[in-house]
């Protein structure tokens, strides 16, 4: 075991290398760079490595551009805790073939590009990191096998974008005046649950040409006038819309809670859709297949109930008839508890949905009851 522990060390035009080499500990430095070089991170992890720790150490970087860490060709079980990340750098951590990453509890600040960039990495965690503003992207990138959780991002433009072609989930994560949320991709399974999120102008969570994405129990809306979407389902097939809270406010009368274009095989169920923009509770564009929705509380002050390619319908059971759903759902306000916690206060949502398994537990972790569900 290698420890370096140093209260200073500024290292100026030049680059750590590690390659090939295992069990190295970095604690308590302070790594800059100038960015003459944009080709060279702070730090690069390469050939190999294993057994890599970084622990509050503070990274940042002067006039130029440049990532502060690379993990590349099959490093592997590199541990980043309790790090700091500042300056105008293209990127925070660049993770690219790797074996398993872990970044937990460091702070990304004044980061123009992308806070960590994941470009085909195998396994993944980033848990408890914070992400404050002006990147472009806290999260991007592809992960064979990834978990995204209790994260915090803050005004950025989009949170987490993510590809997978095998298994990741993004749980328990708090956005906030970011234009738009989370944006799922690929054919992988991916669950997206308990994330409270707080979007501008775009979308709060949009997968597109997924497969088999559960999004259950997220609460999502708009912080601005002209916002777009809440989820939003493009060409997926199989996608469970399940227990969501969905709040959208503003001017944006084409706006919509839910949004459906194309795809097939998709479920909505057991969710609290309400747009007071003048837009729609549900959207659909362009048909999808084989839609099953029911269970689900409906409003709007204008009844727009939902649109089918610009066609307004405005009597939930005439929607319920078009798309051969909702024979169970209802059309009421449900009283957020306030524009931040949606917790709804309306009798008539008391005992109204149904129980989906494995979904056992609310967004606050509370259990839901095992018969009656609301």
């Amino acid at each position: 075991m290698i420890t370096s522990e140093q209260n200073q060390n500024y290292l100026d035009k030049y680059t750590i290398q590690i390659s090939n080499t295992g069990h190295i500990r970095f604690r308590l430095l302070t790594i800059g760079s100038s960015g003459y070089d944009p080709g060279k991170p702070s730090l690069l992890i390469k050939g190999k490595s294993n057994n890599i720790s970084l622990f509050q150490t503070n990274f940042f970087q002067q006039n130029g551009s440049g990532k502060h860490i690379s993990i590349t060709e099959l490093s592997d079980s590199v541990t980043i805790t309790q790090n700091n990340f500042k300056g105008n750098s293209d990127g925070g951590v660049y993770v690219g073939n790797n074996g398993y990453v872990q970044i937990t509890e460091s702070s990304f600040i004044n980061i123009t590009g992308t806070a960590i960039f994941l470009e085909s990495s195998n396994n993944v965690s980033l848990l408890r990191n914070k992400f404050k503003p002006g990147m472009h992207h806290a999260i991007f990138g592809i992960a064979r096998r990834g978990e995204i959780k209790n994260n915090e991002v803050e005004s950025v433009l989009l949170a987490i974008r993510m590809a997978t072609s095998d298994s990741v989930s993004i749980l328990n994560n708090k956005i906030t005046q970011s234009v738009s949320g989370i944006q799922i991709l690929g054919d992988g399974k991916f669950l997206v649950s308990a994330n409270n999120i707080g979007f501008t102008n775009g979308t709060g969570i949009e997968a597109i040409e997924t497969k088999n994405a559960n999004i259950i129990n997220n609460w999502a809306y708009n912080q601005r006038l002209l916002s777009t979407n809440g989820i939003s389902i493009i060409r997926g097939n199989n996608s469970k819309v399940l227990f969501n809270s969905i709040n959208i406010t503003g001017t944006n009368n084409n706006s919509s809670a839910i949004a459906i274009q194309g795809g097939k095989d998709n479920q909505v169920f057991n969710n609290i859709i309400k747009n007071a923009s003048g837009g729609y509770c549900m959207k659909i564009i362009g048909g999808t297949e084989r839609l099953l929705s029911d269970y689900n509380c409906y409003y709007a002050p204008l009844n727009n109930v939902g649109s089918i390619d610009e066609r307004i319908y405005n009597s939930l059971s005439l929607w319920g008839n078009i798309i051969n759903g909702e024979s169970n759902s209802i059309f009421t306000n449900p009283f957020f508890k306030s524009n931040s916690e949606f917790r709804p206060n309306h009798i008539l949502l008391n005992d109204a949905g149904i129980t989906i398994n494995p979904v056992k537990f609310d967004i606050d972790s509370t259990l839901r009851h095992p018969v009656k569900l609301s």
